[in-house]
This record gives C-alpha cells, structure tokens and sequence, in this order.
C-alpha cells in the first residue's frame, strides 16, 4: 500500500534519465511543468567525463550520479588470465553472464547512485533505463512513507532499437518480460507520439493506451523577434539559402551525405548545429568548402528552434533500419516546424511521414543518395515566395495549435494529481 504525503510540505517529484543530460529537453520540460505546478523537483542524470555531478539549470537542480555498488565490477570484461582463458574456449565471462542476468546492469548500477536523493511521492522515468532506477527509488520511498509513484515515459521502443534486434530470440524474450514487469508495475505511463502509443497497446496488451506528450517546444519556446541566427553565426550572406542539420554528429544518420548534397544545390549552404564524434571530420569538410559547409557548436535545447526558424530548409535523413527508427520522430522534427522550416527525411521514416506528408511540410527520399536528397531541397527552395511562406505559416501554427508541450499538460498533471493527491 503506497503511503501518504507527509504533511506540511510540498511533493516532491524526481524526473529521471539514464542520459548525462547534456542537450536532452525532456527532462527539463517535465521538470518545468512539475515546478510549475507547486511541485519541488529534481533532475537525476548519468555522471559524464567533464560534466558536474550537481548544477541548477532554470531554477531547477540537477544531479548526476555515477554507478556505484557490487554490480560495478561486471560493468565491464576484465582482461585478467580467466578472462583470457574463458574467451579462449568460447566460454562466457563472468561479466557476460551477469550482463545478461541483471539486465539491464549498467540501469541497476546506476540506480545504486542515486540512492542518496531524498524520497519523493513522484518519479518520472524518461526510457527503460530510467525506469529501473525509478522503480528501486519509489519502494524505498514508500517504505518512508512517501508516496512513491512511477510515470513509466515509453520515450522509445526500447527493444527494437540499436543491437537489441540482432539478439538470439532467448535473450529477447527473457529481456521482454523484465520490460514488462516495469510496464505492467507504473502508475502512469507516457510517449512521445501516436505511433509508440499504439505500439505500446499491442506489445504490451494495455487497456489503457499511454498518454501522448510530444516532445515539441512549449509555446512560449516557440521562436519571436530575431531568428536570423544561422546565417549570422555561420557568416553567410543574405542571399546563400541555409540548409540545416540539428542534433548530435553521429555515424549512420545521414550527416555526411547530407552535406555532400547540398553541394549540389547552387546559393545554399550546409550548417551542421551540435555536437558528437563527427565533429572533426566535418570541420575539416568546412576547410575544403568555405562559405558553404560550416559546423556550429549545440545551443540550449530551448532555443533550437530559434535556429530552425533561420534556415531555408532542415534536413535528417536516417535510414528505417530498426522499428524504434521507423516510429520515432525525433526533437529536430518539432524544431524544424517550430521554425517553419521544411523538411528534407528519410524514407521509411512512418513516424515522421505522417506528420509531415499530409500538410506538404516535408519530402521523403532515400536516406544515403545524396542525388535524391539535392533533388528535394531544390523542389523546396526553389518553390515561389508565396509558396514557401504559406508553407511556413502553416508548419508554426501546426507547432503552436497541435503539438506545442503545454497543450497535454493539464492533461498529465491531472492524472498525477489523481496518482499524488495534493495533502
């Protein structure tokens, strides 16, 4: 039986993810909209090379918090002679074993790390990883009378993403029902579009489809007064057409093609704004094209959109190589139609194509053809005026009207406020 709030004080809620947090704007709205509403909150993030383990950011603090406990020491393969020797004969490490055992280990781990946050009456828990940690917080805070509920915020199709796909079929299914058991387990579960809600009603036989909370900028985020600020940071004249890339600079997401497309694309130029490990190598695509290959560093997730609003056109063109893939619809999405600004996407992209293609806001080609990708950024930069600016008009008053953050939000904190009664 979940305990009552302690008297005399407000609830407290702990927004969490299993992410250093660095440029994540989930959490910081969450966080937001719970602060907003009375609520004391907390921010508990990954510990990160560089980063501080505590800082306040908006009036809010943040804490990260690196795994700690017995579960460390099999974090990692140990390259010692039994480790040698096991590999050696094809057989399983100890490391592996627990690997598979605890999973999801480095989640549990983590959690440990956190153990010292005060009890709160709320923990939002952004992914799976998250949510491990949730689930061991709120027991422990219900055993101190808090009341200890869990929002369960599906932010992906954890499962079918990244290598979990490629897995024996036993792993799967053994992984499938410890994800259960924290799906069935929640008071509350969220996601971040349509498409994983419906997901998540097959995958996991819900009576109760998850509330939808678009990761889109909150109205008062949406961009006002001067949006010129691609083409001023990146030094480009008023007449060069400004194609974006928003995000993290990583392999396999269409970057590099994209950029080698809008080589093709005569008075444009390719900005690339964020941060990842191809960073080097397009700054040194920057010094082979002066004036039309620049790379910028990442601004707050809250202004993004801002820069959207100064491009001519966005462009994100990764491949529908798993199901997570195919569903989602990534932060640079909403961004761009913060912004105004259109779409060049990846083909395969459902998630994104049926936001997108019904209002003729977007093309779809093929992610690694950077001939197709050139082709549609001239059929959108090379629209008359009048065209591209009722494209534009139309895409902010899709951001603001259907998708902005604060539209669920009276929504999500009536039923946490059914969850957590005010004492």
């Amino acid at each position: 039986m979940k305990g009552p709030i302690p008297a005399g004080g407000p609830r407290r809620a702990i927004v969490l993810s299993h992410k250093t947090l660095v440029g994540y704007s989930r959490t910081e709205r969450f966080a937001r909209t719970l602060r907003d509403a009375g609520w004391q909150v907390t921010i508990a993030g990954l510990a990160g090379d560089g980063l501080p383990e505590r800082e306040i950011v908006d009036g809010i603090e943040l804490i990260r918090a690196a795994p700690r406990g017995r579960l460390i020491s099999f974090m990692h393969d140990r390259r010692g002679r039994l480790g040698r020797g096991l590999r050696r004969l094809r057989l399983p490490t100890p490391s592996a074993v627990a690997q598979v055992a605890a999973w999801p280990l480095a989640a549990r781990a983590w959690a440990d790390g956190l153990h010292d946050l005060p009890p709160a009456d709320l923990y939002h828990a952004c992914g799976l990883g998250a949510a491990v940690a949730a689930h061991q917080l709120a027991s422990a805070a219900r055993r101190s009378g808090r009341r200890g509920a869990v929002v369960y915020d599906l932010i992906d199709i954890f499962l079918e993403a990244n290598r979990y796909p490629t897995l024996p079929g036993w792993r799967r299914s053994l992984y499938r029902r410890r994800e259960a058991g924290l799906v069935h387990v929640a008071d509350l579960l969220t996601t971040v579009n349509d498409a994983l809600a419906d997901d998540a009603v097959m995958r996991w036989r819900l009576a109760e489809r998850p509330l939808v909370i678009f990761n889109a900028p909150a109205r008062a985020e949406l961009p006002q007064g001067d949006t010129d600020l691609v083409r001023r940071a990146a030094g480009l004249p008023a007449t060069t057409r400004v194609v974006a890339f928003l995000g993290r600079f990583v392999p396999g997401r269409g970057i590099l093609e994209a950029g080698d497309a809008v080589m093709r694309v005569a008075d444009a130029a390719f900005v690339a704004i964020g941060y990842g490990p191809l960073e080097g190598e397009l700054r040194a695509r920057d010094a082979e094209r002066p004036g039309r290959h620049v790379t910028l560093p990442a601004v707050p997730p809250t202004e993004v959109a801002r820069w959207a609003a100064g491009a001519d056109a966005t462009v994100f063109t990764s491949p529908d190589s798993t199901l997570n893939l195919r569903l989602s619809t990534p932060n640079k999405l909403w961004e761009s139609l913060a912004g105004g600004a259109p779409v060049v996407y990846g083909a395969g992209l459902a998630g994104v194509d049926a936001l997108l293609a019904p209002e003729g806001l977007g093309i779809a080609v093929a992610p690694d053809d950077p001939v197709a990708i050139a082709a549609a950024l001239r059929t959108l930069l090379d629209a008359p005026p009048a065209e591209r600016a009722a494209r534009r008009a139309r895409a902010r008053t899709l951001a603001a009207e259907r998708y902005a953050w604060d539209i669920r939000m009276p929504e999500y904190l009536a039923l946490v406020d059914r969850r957590v009664p005010r004492s």
